[in-house]
């Protein structure tokens, strides 16, 4: 149990680094900051102000804090409208890197990860027609991730 100004603080920290994480780059130690009170219990996540809508944002610019959250938010009844989100957002590294954290630490419905390999599937198969250079990198991405 914590002092209510406190947890207030540690609660106002924890908005502020999820807004910034869904429009930058987070710096090392606010990483580590926003990472060490999302371990803390689910309630951070939840009250933290990510929503499905701007996970995609933060897989994007912060992977790793993403990836926390979505473990944390597992046991959560919303936890498969991330996930929805997640599927259909666009071929990355740090999407790929997300799912990857994601199946090392919790196990993934069977119906989310064929969803996802398919779109990456399509997604490289329209990179090879689009940019050729970029093709051979998306391969062999989505191959190291698909072989763990």
């Amino acid at each position: 149990m914590c002092i209510r100004d406190r947890c207030s603080d540690i609660q106002t920290i924890v908005k502020e680094l999820v807004i910034k994480a869904s429009k930058d780059q987070l710096y090392e130690k606010e990483t580590d900051i926003l990472n060490q009170h999302l371990q803390k219990d689910i309630s951070v996540v939840l009250n933290s102000g990510v929503t499905p809508t701007n996970i995609t944002q933060i897989i994007e610019f912060n992977p790793s804090v993403a990836s926390n959250m979505l473990v944390k938010l597992a046991p959560s009844d919303k936890f498969s409208e991330y996930l929805d989100k997640l599927a259909h957002t666009n071929l990355s590294l740090s999407s790929l890197e997300v799912v990857n954290e994601l199946s090392v630490k919790i196990e993934l419905p069977t119906e989310f990860l064929t969803y996802y390999i398919t779109n990456c599937i399509k997604s490289v198969s329209y990179t090879h027609l689009t940019l050729p250079t970029i093709y051979s990198v998306q391969i062999s991405v989505v191959a190291v991730s698909l072989k763990k």
